[in-house]
């Protein structure tokens, strides 16, 4: 409309051009144009020194920018489906135009979304302390993203490693959030904790059971194809440990089922453990003794606690 234009329009445009000015000093940065916008406002990739004169482009991610006002965002539907099929990492920044400073957020958090309910057709992006260490997130719509992985204003671009330091923070974020695409349809999500600015570390990982029996033969066509390769390349390279690992943990779930089948056995008895599970029980038992004697060792040494 010629003379006139809408104040949140124009807010959000400055916005977004603030944000990228800011990604654009730290990172290749591709805008996506207003008609082709779709809820990815620009593609980034980070950069590395390559030499005195060179910079080296390595991992790309999808980055949707936001005002420092907005305190969550919503998506319904198809939206959701969207979402979850991206393939490349998600971020969202937000902007503060007064202070001129970003933060940008990894959506670790999507991919626990998608393993606790990837039928959802809600889900509404928070920013906060980040998911629970130790259990699942609730199966409603709410998603917290964390703390900020990196954030950085106008003033701080004088800092001359301020590039580096933010392509090794993204860049270690990247890495797990490749990793989640991989294991989330295993039923797996890594946990990981991290400071805005610091590496993040991965302290362990969730998973879930499948939600029936046919879920197996699922699971089944997405681990053969790594597991085969991986035992024949053991073999091929003399590697009797990894071998060795996976026949322990094969016979330790196989000793689980068995437990479980012997205590719905009708005659209430113990059922005899089978020869084959010998070494299990022979490990367990030695692997306790270990224990112990560490733990008597640490109270020699320090004391026992009162």
């Amino acid at each position: 409309m010629p003379a006139l234009r809408g104040k949140n329009l124009r807010s959000g445009d400055v916005t977004e051009q603030l944000g990228t000015l800011l990604l654009q000093s730290l990172a290749l940065v591709a805008p996506v144009p207003r008609t082709e916008d779709v809820g990815v406002d620009v593609v980034a990739t980070l950069l590395e020194d390559f030499d005195r004169t060179l910079f080296k482009a390595t991992n790309s991610f999808y980055v949707q920018i936001k005002s420092s006002s907005v305190k969550f965002i919503e998506y319904e539907d198809e939206e959701v489906e969207w979402l979850f099929a991206l393939e490349l990492p998600f971020f969202i920044a937000s902007v503060n135009k007064r202070k001129l400073q970003i933060e940008l957020y990894c959506c670790h958090a999507l991919h626990e979304a998608y393993v606790v309910n990837p039928a959802r057709k809600r889900l509404r992006i928070e920013f906060g302390s980040g998911s629970m260490l130790d259990e699942f997130m609730p199966a409603d719509s709410v998603v917290n993203v964390g703390p900020p992985v990196f954030s950085w204003s106008m003033i701080d671009l004088d800092q001359a490693d301020l590039r580096a330091r933010f392509c090794a923070v993204c860049k270690a974020h990247i890495a797990v959030m490749k990793l989640s695409f991989e294991f989330r349809r295993m039923g797996r999500v890594e946990t990981l904790v991290w400071k805005t600015g610091d590496l993040p570390e991965v302290v362990g990982f969730k998973s879930l059971d499948p939600v029936s029996r046919e879920k197996i033969g699922d699971l089944s066509d997405l681990a053969v194809p790594y597991l085969v390769p991986f035992l024949d390349i053991c073999v091929r390279h003399g590697d009797d440990y990894w071998l060795d690992q996976i026949l322990l943990l094969t016979q330790e779930r196989r000793l689980l089922l068995h437990m479980s089948r012997a205590q719905m056995s009708p005659q209430g008895t113990p059922l005899p453990i089978p020869e084959e599970f010998r070494f299990i029980l022979e490990r367990r038992a030695r692997d306790e003794m270990i224990a112990e004697r560490t733990l008597e060792q640490h109270k020699a040494s320090f004391g026992a606690d009162d």
